[in-house]
């Protein structure tokens, strides 16, 4: 099942800042991808997005950051929280992002991996499937 959740806020020329898409590929296992700036305009989107599956009993959370542009203070804040608030959390990105978790320790305490695939089958490995 996948889930669109809108732009929060839209450029005319670079179209949606903010795209988000879930999708359940496993009992208990969550992927949320991220993509666009993530910032303190957009991070509310984010936010909520998160609280609304972590609600539903979320035990596994992969955040997908592979198509984040710009991650700020603000979205730092808010993975920080669901993270906190899930039994596992893994995070996918690429190096920009993954310098500024390295930076600000965030990503101490979080599984970060290359790909989606890997971390879907992390999950599903410790699922039992």
């Amino acid at each position: 099942m996948r889930e669109q959740f809108g732009p929060s806020r839209q450029d005319p020329q670079a179209g949606p800042l903010l795209r988000l898409e879930v999708r359940h590929p496993g009992p208990d296992i969550t992927v949320i991808a991220v993509g666009g700036e993530v910032d303190l305009l957009t991070a509310p989107r984010l936010d909520a997005c998160l609280a609304e599956e972590l609600a539903s009993g979320c035990g596994e959370l992969i955040l997908d950051l592979s198509h984040v542009e710009f991650l700020g203070a603000a979205g730092l804040e808010v993975i920080a929280r669901a993270a906190r608030g899930c039994e596992r959390a893994q995070l996918v990105c690429g190096p920009r992002v993954a310098r500024v978790l390295a930076l600000t320790g965030l990503a101490g305490g979080i599984t970060v991996h290359d790909t989606v695939e890997v971390a879907e089958k992390t999950a599903k490995t410790r699922a039992g499937d």
